[in-house]
């Protein structure tokens, strides 16, 4: 029984994955090319940040594979780690989360936080177990992913930052552990810098960076594109799943809201969830065996 499951396990991963989810706001490190930061080369496989996890080889923070060389691609000192504190919040503040899914699998997605300030090291899961994030208006410190398996999906919320913590780089890490792969354990994660000032009021510096940075020890700091106010029709907060978790109504970013299209591939002829005029080159196919 145990071998059918993981043969089925194996025929799902290798026909159904292509793309999956990404974090962007705050934008994480594999997306922030996409949101007008000047950072290259192009991630154009910035929502395949997946990792099947096994005894002994946990999976690394940020959306690494366990035997990936290190250091890890997406931890500080890698390639995808700049340096750049891409959002600054105030002490205590209630920030916007979006999360565009571009083919659901099922499962909760979870968020904590590091005070980690070491923009060239890599950030250790323990640290960030320290401080799980509230998700604001719910009980439960999850969000469902509620669309159809192999479904796009965007979510939209806002997480309530930690009373008392403060940083010049604290790296906020996104979770999701598939539903749909049971029971291996296939997981799905993101890291974005952000900085927290102890102040009452937010900054952003005054323009993406001019120059590409990388293993940087001290940060640099970039503000978030300035988007059209129009840009989503959201309706936040979402009602609530039979389970007590948060399920947010779809956030439907408009073709003015700046973001560059993600590939999608032609999966039940769905419609990318993110359209733009703006046009990259199509997602390489991945199989894990």
């Amino acid at each position: 029984m145990i071998v059918l499951q993981l043969l089925l396990v194996t025929l799902a991963l290798t026909t159904q994955v292509e793309s999956h989810m990404s974090l962007e706001e705050p934008p994480a490190r594999n997306v922030m090319w996409r949101m007008g930061f000047n950072q290259l080369p192009r991630h154009e496989d910035d929502d395949y940040l997946i990792c099947t996890e096994a005894p002994g080889a946990p999976c690394p923070p940020c959306g690494d594979t366990a035997d990936s060389p290190l250091p890890h691609p997406h931890e500080g000192g890698g390639k995808w780690a700049t340096g750049i504190v891409a959002r600054s919040y105030s002490l205590g503040q209630t920030i916007d989360v979006h999360i565009n899914v571009t083919r659901s699998h099922g499962g909760f997605l979870e968020f904590k936080l590091c005070p980690h300030n070491k923009v060239s090291s890599p950030v250790t899961q323990a640290c960030l177990n320290q401080y799980p994030l509230e998700v604001v208006g719910r009980r439960s410190r999850k969000v469902k992913i509620s669309a159809p398996y192999d479904a796009p999906e965007m979510l939209s919320f806002q997480l309530k930052l930690p009373a008392g913590v403060t940083c010049d780089q604290c790296v906020l890490q996104m979770s999701n552990t598939a539903k749909q792969f049971k029971p291996q354990t296939i997981m799905f994660r993101n890291c974005a810098d952000i900085a927290i000032q102890g102040t009452s009021k937010t900054s952003f510096a005054g323009g993406p960076p001019v120059s590409f940075r990388t293993n940087v020890r001290t940060p640099v700091f970039a503000p978030q594109p300035d988007f059209p106010s129009s840009r989503t029709n959201i309706n936040f907060p979402g009602p609530s799943s039979s389970d007590g978790f948060l399920s947010p109504q779809p956030d439907f970013i408009s073709t003015r809201g700046g973001f560059p299209a993600r590939p999608h591939h032609d999966f039940h002829n769905s419609q990318p969830a993110r359209p733009s005029e703006i046009h990259f080159p199509e997602q390489k196919q991945h199989k894990f065996f």
